[in-house]
């Protein structure tokens, strides 16, 4: 009896579906798709399926930041050691990854809130999210507690003495944006200062959204002793832009940023550490072990830590 007619047999499905499943296509519901793998493992007959393990893909929301530069380091780092090829993706849209990414991938890691726009849970392969992109808890996801990082980098500051402080945020449509703005609130009104909405500056994530919001902060009439930025680059552009007014960091003003990204360390920038890298690893660790063992996927919760260098004072 033939490979397909021994899976038939075993499964109870036609010839033509275990061909799909072999093949990968994507007209082939998760729940058959799986029924084919197990009885081809059960049967040692893996060798029609062997292609299917080996490629991860990650599809990112198009954002060309060191995030995701050090995220996908992460994930690299161990394809290498695991033998995977990785192949990366700039969209958002369903329907291209239920019919182009999903037939040839092992497993799909999803990297930022708008990297896909709909419904995840039919997919046939094993997926993870890495950030806040799926609030439904069922959804497995790797993230950072957005909202207490962003609470302990301000309470930082207002231990430090700090009263009127600045914050640069970044895309007011993201939810991880709106979280580290409450973190931030919620830190102040601890500390029993009233939050000021004037020191409040949007950007998009770049070192330019941070020299415009330093040019914004010191035309206020009360300027902030202390800015915390969401994200090193428009730290270091806030950096940047105050070296040229003639500032002091931190004798005239503190800066604290959020990522600590590989040129925050050349800047002695004081920020949250996300630990990009390992959040990468520990995504592609959970996608081997689910291709592997069969080990459900589960979410990680992480906690960043204030990185002290140089940029703030206390006053």
């Amino acid at each position: 009896m033939g490979k397909l007619s021994r899976l038939s047999a075993a499964t109870g499905l036609s010839v033509s579906t275990i061909s799909r499943v072999l093949n990968r296509s994507a007209n082939v519901s998760a729940e058959k798709r799986e029924a084919v793998l197990a009885a081809a493992k059960a049967l040692g007959i893996m060798g029609g399926v062997k292609a299917y393990h080996n490629l991860i893909v990650v599809v990112s929301d198009g954002r060309n930041d060191p995030f995701h530069h050090e995220v996908i380091e992460g994930i690299n780092s161990l394809c290498s050691e695991f033998g995977y090829s990785l192949v990366e993706f700039k969209l958002n849209a369903n329907n291209f990854i239920r019919e182009k990414i999903e037939p040839i991938a092992s497993a799909i890691i999803f990297i930022g809130e708008r990297s896909c726009n709909g419904s995840v849970k039919e997919l046939g392969v094993p997926y993870i999210f890495i950030g806040d992109s799926i609030m439904d808890a069922t959804v497995p996801s790797i993230k950072i507690d957005n909202l207490q990082a962003a609470h302990t980098a301000t309470k930082y500051l207002c231990e430090r003495g700090h009263r009127r402080i600045g914050q640069i945020l970044g895309d007011k449509s993201l939810k991880l944006v709106e979280l580290r703005n409450m973190g931030y609130k919620s830190a102040l009104r601890q500390a029993g200062v009233t939050v000021d909405m004037s020191w409040n500056y949007y950007g998009d994530f770049s070192f330019r959204a941070g020299e415009k919001a330093m040019d914004y902060f010191m035309r206020l009439p009360e300027r902030p002793t202390a800015i915390f930025s969401h994200c090193d680059r428009m730290a270091i552009g806030a950096m940047k832009r105050a070296n040229e007014m003639g500032l002091s960091v931190p004798d005239d003003i503190s800066l604290i940023g959020f990522q600590n990204i590989e040129i925050a360390e050349y800047m002695a920038l004081t920020t949250v550490s996300q630990n990009l890298r390992q959040i990468g690893r520990s995504a592609c660790m959970a996608i081997h072990e689910k291709i592997t063992k069969n080990k459900d996927i589960a979410s990680v919760l992480y906690f960043p830590d204030v990185f002290e260098r140089g940029t703030v004072r206390r006053i």
